[in-house]
């Protein structure tokens, strides 16, 4: 249900990629586009990893540090983001 909420958050949104004529979209609309779907695929991604974390159960004592659970789910953001970056392409080379 996670993963399923995380990566077909965006995906239907093929629109907001395209204008009405046919044409680019203005740079600003594409990087706004690009941004929310990386949040919501590597939000997805993380949370479904961190949900496994705490379902693993260990012999010894697990504690989570909030700044370096925040910096992984920023890892998971960007590098989510530079995947759809260099996927997406340059639209002015095509």
């Amino acid at each position: 249900m996670t993963a399923g909420r995380g990566g077909g958050r965006r995906h239907d949104r093929n629109g907001d990629l395209r204008s009405g004529s046919g044409g680019a979209v203005d740079r600003g609309r594409r990087h706004g586009f690009l941004c929310r779907a990386a949040v919501a695929m590597g939000g997805g991604i993380w949370s479904m990893h961190f949900i496994a974390m705490l379902a693993f159960v260990l012999p010894v004592p697990v504690d989570y540090d909030f700044k370096l659970t925040a910096i992984s789910l920023l890892v998971a953001i960007l590098a989510t983001g530079a995947g759809f970056y260099v996927v997406a392409g340059d639209p002015q080379r095509r």
